[in-house]
């Protein structure tokens, strides 16, 4: 009885120390793990996307059509001025960050490929150089430099 009583507390002690453990080094992860936007590209995604081009795309899919939509008039005139200067470099999704740091709001999620426009500002945090981008569709955010290379267009 003694015996089934330390491993149930061993048990115990083990999963409230991987629980500790995974609330410390979450923050470091955040930009590998991806995290639902913030209802910007759910509503923009639905009203754009036909009827056939919504069940074929996946999670990773899903962001071309919100970035090839154009939500407001007032982004229309830029559209036609949006020249790529970078895109996210193949691998996982990244988070678009609302700051320059992996603890910021992620406003978007963006596949690898995705075409964005440096806006010319550069931040130094968290050990890491931070440019700012805006994507097609006009959001603005911050995106590690090691998660872009620059694009051939």
């Amino acid at each position: 009885m003694l015996v089934g009583i330390t491993m149930a507390l061993t048990i115990i002690v083990c999963l409230f120390a991987f629980i500790w453990i995974y609330a410390k080094i979450g923050p470091m992860l955040s930009d590998f793990i991806p995290s639902k936007p913030a209802a910007t590209a759910t509503p923009s995604a639905n009203p754009s996307a036909s009827g056939s081009a919504a069940p074929v795309g996946s999670g990773g899919e899903s962001a071309a059509p919100a970035s090839e939509s154009k939500p407001s008039a007032s982004k229309t005139s830029d559209a036609a001025d949006w020249k790529p200067t970078h895109k996210i470099a193949d691998g996982d999704d990244i988070n678009f960050r609302a700051d320059a740091t992996t603890d910021s709001k992620s406003v978007a999620v963006l596949a690898p490929g995705t075409p964005l426009k440096s806006l010319g500002e550069e931040q130094q945090a968290e050990g890491a150089t931070w440019i700012h981008f805006q994507t097609e569709n006009g959001t603005k955010g911050w995106v590690r430099s090691i998660d872009v290379i620059q694009s051939n267009a």
